[in-house]
């Protein structure tokens, strides 16, 4: 009991520290839009980053996740599940760069999800809509 304990702590201190050093991290304009360091912001949420620089891919894991990136691709593998990012993963001078945008409201929502204490109402199903199915 003490152990699950303590790892959910753990995980709620890296929650907080991704969120914390997202602010902090050093920032370059590409093309008209904010990107970070990937490296930093891997190290900052917990994960190690290998990269396969012939393949262009990035993997990131961690204990509870698994990324895979592809450089000049907007495609990510998030925990199996593909996510599409609203800037592509780029390479400059040998670094490779998330964009600011992805990092705050893609990749950190879906790994680190807020806890709420709303509660669920009501879900509306509303079929119909399409094909030859009115």
């Amino acid at each position: 009991m003490k152990a699950l304990l303590v790892s959910l702590l753990l995980m709620a201190a890296l929650a907080a520290e991704a969120r914390v050093s997202l602010q902090q991290l050093n920032r370059t304009v590409v093309s008209g839009s904010e990107y970070i360091r990937l490296d930093d912001w891997a190290d900052g949420a917990g994960f190690t980053m290998k990269w396969a620089k012939r393949e262009g891919t990035i993997t990131l894991s961690s204990p509870s996740a698994k990324l895979v990136l592809t450089v000049d691709s907007r495609r990510a593998e998030i925990c199996g599940v593909t996510v599409w990012l609203s800037l592509p993963v780029v390479n400059r001078s040998g670094a490779a760069l998330l964009s600011l945008v992805d990092a705050g409201t893609t990749i950190g929502p879906i790994l680190f999800p807020q806890k709420s204490d709303a509660r669920l109402k009501m879900i509306c199903l509303d079929p119909g809509h399409g094909g030859k199915d009115k």
